[in-house]
């Protein structure tokens, strides 16, 4: 028995022309998503260092290295949405920009759901509805059918 009603009929999904995967298209895009999330993870981390220096540099009243670091910080925000556009010409949304999760908007048993993918994983190994959080991930067994 499923505790959630039916989000998007598969009719409704044509009609708003949203893309959606099955598990083998969505296994084989984690070629390109892998690459993708690995840029974003590394840029990412790079962001926060760099609000930490700003924030020493700051408190130093070191205004010229701050300056520095602000456009850095900009740079690489920059480069971050690039990477979030690339994953949206993809057809999949990062969830997650710490933990690497991806979604994968895809059908099953007439509802909307996403496949959800982490950074490191072999392949795609759980789900959550649409509505639920990362955390929410279950895994592919227990799929509607």
């Amino acid at each position: 028995m499923n505790a959630h009603p039916a989000r998007v009929k598969h009719p409704l999904a044509v009609e708003l022309g949203r893309r959606y995967f099955s598990l083998e298209q969505a296994n084989r895009a984690l070629v390109l998503v892998r690459r993708i999330t690995g840029d974003i993870l590394g840029d990412y981390q790079k962001v926060l260092d760099q609000q930490e220096i700003l924030e020493v540099q700051q408190r130093g009243h070191e205004d010229d290295a701050a300056r520095q670091t602000q456009g850095a910080i900009i740079t690489l925000v920059d480069r971050l949405q690039s990477l979030a556009d690339e994953l949206v010409d993809v057809g999949a949304e990062m969830r997650d920009w710490a933990e690497g999760i991806i979604d994968f908007p895809h059908l099953a048993g007439g509802q909307e759901i996403q496949l959800c993918w982490r950074h490191g994983e072999p392949e795609i190994l759980h789900w959550h509805y649409t509505d639920q959080a990362c955390s929410a991930r279950q895994k592919l067994e227990a799929l509607p059918v």
